[in-house]
């Protein structure tokens, strides 16, 4: 249905919930002193239903749904209820703008041609071994990617923890060249059914059934939310 990062996969018979802390410090700054700090929920039921937090903007938290045996999944911004989207994953067509109509028409003017962009380095990828997080024994991987653009080269290095037996993420950093940093760490887990109200729409909207469309969806017992 929809993929998570940092990850979390669909498992039934896995419950559990958990804190993610989202913190954000400048480049030069100290990662123990993050100038951002945001706690969210996430969670997973016995069916394999994923509740989904993640703040990627300070202040901002998206809540998502996603049922993989209703194969639905909805989406809205945390007090925000009137901007829920629901998606019904079940239907593999959906219309498509031709292509030819798209494009712009043909025509006989030479193009500039823009200056050579460097290439840049090769990526690397490095194996950092197991530790035990949460109770869990993760595997650690760190990637190193760089982007060449017209202010010179970019790296980005990003560090993930993930474990296997739980099917999730339990740490991710990621560290840009000349920008803000991240971490994204996963505390205070707890094995065992969540709360069930994680999995429900805000109040006043309500589940098409069956879902028969494609594509985003707005359905709500109140059309004034939809305003």
């Amino acid at each position: 249905m929809i993929g998570f990062s940092p990850v979390i996969l669909t498992i039934p018979g896995q419950p559990f919930t958990a804190q993610r802390v989202y913190t954000q410090w400048d480049s030069n700054g100290d990662p123990n002193q993050p100038d951002v700090t945001t706690t969210v929920t996430i969670a997973r039921d016995t069916q394999g239903r994923i509740h989904y937090e993640s703040s990627l903007t300070p202040g901002i938290v998206e809540v998502i749904v996603s049922d993989p045996i209703a194969q639905l999944s909805f989406r809205y911004v945390s007090g925000q209820p009137a901007s829920v989207q629901l998606v019904a994953s079940n239907c593999t067509q959906q219309t498509a703008t031709s292509a030819s109509a798209s494009q712009p028409p043909a025509t006989n003017a030479l193009a500039a041609t823009p200056p050579p962009i460097p290439a840049s380095p090769t990526p690397t990828q490095q194996d950092l071994g197991t530790q035990t997080m949460q109770g869990a024994l993760a595997y650690g991987q760190q990637q190193t990617r760089y982007l060449t653009g017209p202010s010179g080269l970019v790296t980005i290095q990003t560090v993930k923890w993930f474990a296997p037996t739980l099917g999730l993420n339990l740490l991710e950093t990621s560290q840009y060249t000349g920008q803000a940093n991240h971490t994204i760490t996963t505390q205070q887990l707890q094995l065992g059914d969540p709360d069930p109200s994680l999995f429900t729409l805000p109040s006043g909207f309500t589940l098409p059934t069956p879902a028969t469309n494609c594509g985003p969806q707005l359905t709500a017992s109140q059309p004034n939310n939809l305003e």
